[in-house]
């Protein structure tokens, strides 16, 4: 093939957007709701694919309910990630195990209040919590527009102590 200039999709200025416009070009002329919204919503879903996002967390072995990690929807652009929380401590009776799942995101208000359980993979050295029901669990809260929507943790342990956890996101979609 002859050189034609074409570098691909990804393109020499970054992801593009529709008709292969540089999907980090606002509008500067849109002026109506509509428009606005179409300009946010291609801002944000041509960002980079294969992106990571790495939250450091300090979580308590006795958060037997629900308990916000800190992370809302204003940490992540709207997309499909594969997630991954490595916990660094035996402390909680789960020697340094790997939580792993697909899950999706919305960076935007919801009008809707109610949450969805994330089904984790893991995989541990000496995993004796998880044979004795000793559990982390993870759901994203959703809340009426006012409200950020969450990621939440419970543990179902018997640990009086805290880990600390490291949550990674790689945009899939």
């Amino acid at each position: 093939k002859g050189d034609t200039g074409d570098t691909g999709p990804q393109g020499p200025t970054g992801p593009q957007g529709p008709a292969g416009q540089d999907a980090n070009v606002v509008n500067a002329q849109s002026t109506s709701t509509t428009d606005a919204y179409s300009a946010k919503y291609t801002e944000d879903h041509f960002q980079a694919k294969d992106s990571v996002y790495t939250f450091t967390k300090t979580l308590s072995g006795t958060s037997q309910n629900w308990t916000d990690t800190g992370i809302t929807n204003a940490d992540l652009p709207t997309g499909t990630y594969a997630m991954q929380i490595e916990l660094t401590s035996g402390k909680i009776g789960l020697w340094n195990p790997v939580f792993s799942a697909t899950i999706a995101w919305q960076n935007r208000a919801s009008n809707d209040n109610k949450s969805n359980e994330i089904l984790l993979m893991h995989m541990g050295h000496a995993d004796n919590g998880a044979n004795n029901g000793q559990r982390l669990f993870l759901r994203v809260l959703q809340q009426s527009s006012s409200n950020p929507q969450k990621l939440q943790y419970a543990f179902r342990l018997y640990y009086n102590d805290t880990t600390t956890a490291t949550f990674t996101f790689r945009r899939l979609i």
